[in-house]
C-alpha cells in the first residue's frame, strides 16, 4: 500500500480504520523546516529514507505519515500552524497519542474486535538493528 499523507488522525486509536487482515502503521514525524525544506528533526531526517523504502510500493504495509507540528523556535515566524506546538506538554499528539519523541512508528492491529497497539519504535530505534523490519514483519 502507499504511504498515506494527509491522513485524518482520529481522536483515539480505537477510531482508527484497521482491517482484520492487515496492520496499520502510524508514523509520527516532524514537518519540513521552511528554510531548509528538510524535516526539522535530525532523527526524522536520518530515518526518513528507511521509512520511505519500507512503506512505499504496492506490496508494502500501509503507513500513515502524521506531522506533529513546528519546533518551538519556529513559532515566532509561524502563525497559521501554531496550534501544533510539538514541545508543549499539552500538545495534541502528547496528550491523545502518547507521542513524546519523533520519529515514532506505531503498529496497530485489529484483535478480538479491538484496535490494539502491537509495537512502537522511537527515535533512533527506527534505524537501529533491523528494528523497523522486525516490527513490520511481526
Amino acid at each position: 500500500m502507499p504511504i498515506l499523507k494527509g491522513f485524518s488522525l482520529p481522536d483515539s486509536e480505537s477510531a482508527l480504520a484497521v482491517s482484520q487482515d492487515k496492520p496499520l502503521f502510524v508514523v509520527f514525524l516532524s514537518p519540513d523546516d521552511p528554510e531548509t525544506k528538510q524535516p526539522w528533526c535530525s532523527d526524522v531526517r536520518a530515518a526518513l529514507p528507511l521509512l520511505n523504502q519500507t512503506f512505499s510500493g504496492p506490496s508494502n504495509p500501509e503507513a500513515a505519515y502524521i506531522e506533529v507540528g513546528p519546533r518551538i523556535e519556529q513559532l515566532d515566524t509561524l502563525t497559521a500552524s501554531c496550534g501544533n506546538r510539538y514541545k508543549k506538554p499539552d500538545n495534541y499528539f502528547r496528550t491523545k497519542w502518547n507521542i513524546h519523541n519523533i520519529p515514532t512508528v506505531v503498529r496497530y492491529e485489529l484483535r478480538d474486535g479491538k484496535i490494539q497497539e502491537i509495537g512502537r519504535l522511537i527515535e533512533n530505534e527506527v534505524i537501529e538493528n533491523n528494528n523497523l523490519q522486525s516490527l513490520v514483519s511481526r
